[in-house]
């Protein structure tokens, strides 16, 4: 029971971080930036983005995570960056 409890505790506190982002003009400055390397560094193969380099220097383009549809693929772009994300962003610094 106090394991549920924590858990819904965590909840409560990342709805209540986001609601508070969401009335904030955060979403326009260089904390998405942040948020999108950190997606990006925390992804750990190879081709994340489209723009990223392969193993030979090669940019990924359609072989890419994010083109491929990859379930586990980062965000690769500010325009992706929601209020979640940066929640989970402030969370793990």
């Amino acid at each position: 029971m106090a394991h549920l409890f924590r858990h819904f505790s965590q909840v409560i506190v990342v709805a209540g971080l986001s609601l508070f982002l969401s009335s904030c003009d955060l979403l326009e400055g260089p904390i998405e930036q942040n948020v999108l390397n950190w997606a990006i560094a925390n992804y750990t193969s190879a081709c994340a983005c489209p723009f990223s380099l392969n193993a030979l220097g090669e940019i990924c383009g359609d072989q890419s995570a994010y083109s491929l549809g990859i379930a586990e693929a980062p965000i690769c772009y500010v325009s992706e960056v929601t209020v979640d994300l940066i929640a989970q962003y402030l969370a793990s610094t």
